[in-house]
């Protein structure tokens, strides 16, 4: 059972970064998010007394410990409560997009009827099954709890054509993940949300998506943070503004073929990703310049199809990626955060 007790929580005052991203092609605001509910603003009713993941419309648990929920309704005046928003019995975080979050458990070192650790998942049907062959992106925030006193970087997505439901308490579902956080990827601020993406190819008809951790305490990456945290068993991760959109392809032309572009992940922290399509006759260039005009990146006379560029070391902001075909030019917006 998570503690409860708020007066022993470490909470650190935080300022909290607004950034307006204005969508390039293939980012949720040009494309239908099938994720219904997305950021968890909907409720069935406001957490005043409890806080579970099915208060949140469309959502619900395949497992029998509940997510937590928490939502701005809970604390209309702003301050402390329970189940409130920003400051919660675990937490002081304002939410990545709107006014509500989930939290999830995704590992637990002292349970010891549970070998494979504490773990709690949250479900939903997606608007639409998903089409076979399609590459889809996926895209949702996490921040780790101020209350967690163990650090923990597996947390994924899992699609399935049926709606799962087990009977298991609180242990590691073991499904195999269609996307998972990156093992170099931290997921250890408390101050600010990070970003999980990544891309993949649908088989056809998966209709439901479960975010979690699927790999048992052996297999999941686990750390003791240093900063006094008050829950000492293990870590809970506050999760928002979760999307799922089929990335469209935009396109260039030469003189002889048509080619197509697909960048992902947008807004990026890492490294972005870029590929081309169609059959590359002559060589194409890139550029990447930042919003003041300064080039940060080029890559001249390639017939690469297959291309991904570091923005870790960039300073955050908007930069803009131009492909140039020597017969026309493609401009894109890429937003660089955290």
């Amino acid at each position: 059972m998570l503690m409860q007790d708020p007066s022993k929580f470490f909470f650190s005052w935080k300022i909290v970064l607004c950034i307006l991203v204005f969508g390039a092609n293939i980012t949720p605001g040009k494309a239908q998010n099938l994720v219904p509910n997305p950021s968890f603003e909907d409720t069935i009713h406001c957490p005043t007394i409890y806080g579970y993941i099915t208060q949140a419309k469309e959502w619900f648990n395949p497992t029998t410990p509940n997510g937590l929920y928490v939502n701005a309704c809970a604390s209309p005046g702003g301050g402390y409560s329970t189940w409130g928003v920003p400051w919660n019995q675990y937490a002081y975080q304002l939410a990545q997009d709107g006014s509500a979050y989930i939290m999830l458990a995704t590992f637990a070192i002292s349970y010891p009827n549970i070998p494979s650790g504490l773990r709690y998942y949250a479900e939903t049907e997606l608007m639409q099954p998903l089409q076979g062959g399609q590459k889809y992106l996926l895209q949702f925030y996490v921040s780790l709890a101020d209350s967690s006193a163990w650090g923990c970087d597996m947390i994924g997505a899992y699609f399935s054509d049926t709606m799962v439901y087990s009977t298991q308490t609180e242990s590691n579902l073991s499904f195999e993940p269609q996307i998972e956080n990156p093992g170099n990827h931290s997921l250890n601020n408390k101050a600010d949300w990070q970003v999980v993406s990544d891309t993949f190819i649908a088989e056809g008809g998966e209709s439901f998506v479960l975010i979690g951790n699927f790999r048992d305490s052996a297999a999941t990456q686990y750390y003791k943070l240093s900063d006094g945290a008050s829950w000492s068993n293990g870590t809970l991760i506050l999760v928002d503004n979760i999307s799922l959109i089929q990335l469209k392809d935009v396109g260039i032309q030469d003189e002889n073929d048509s080619l197509s572009l697909s960048l992902y992940p947008n807004p990026v922290n890492d490294y972005l990703y870029i590929h081309v399509h169609g059959v590359i006759k002559s060589p194409y260039s890139i550029s990447i310049k930042s919003a003041q005009g300064v080039e940060v990146f080029s890559r001249l006379n390639t017939m690469e199809k297959e291309l991904s560029i570091g923005f870790g070391h960039f300073a955050n902001g908007v930069y803009y990626l131009f492909i140039n075909d020597h017969a026309s030019q493609l401009t894109e917006k890429v937003i660089k955060i955290y």
